[in-house]
């Protein structure tokens, strides 16, 4: 059991104002060919997909220490 590969795409970017930065990720990642994930313990075999969407952020109103967070 398991998948032979693995693939994953993401890309992101962020807008900086003043001492804020604000971020977006958006990863893909893709199991082709797997049975792992089959509702039933049979031999068939799909392929599974993930979507993951982040919204981040980060305040740093000096040069160090900073403050982040993060939500995928």
């Amino acid at each position: 059991m398991g998948a032979d590969v693995l693939r994953t795409f993401g890309a992101g970017s962020d807008y900086t104002f003043g001492p804020a930065v604000v971020g977006f990720v958006d990863t893909h990642s893709q199991y082709p060919g797997t049975t792992s994930f089959s509702r039933s313990s049979g031999n068939i075999s799909g392929t599974m997909r993930f979507d993951n969407f982040e919204l981040n952020g980060r305040y740093a109103p000096r040069p160090a220490p900073g403050l982040g967070i993060a939500y995928t």
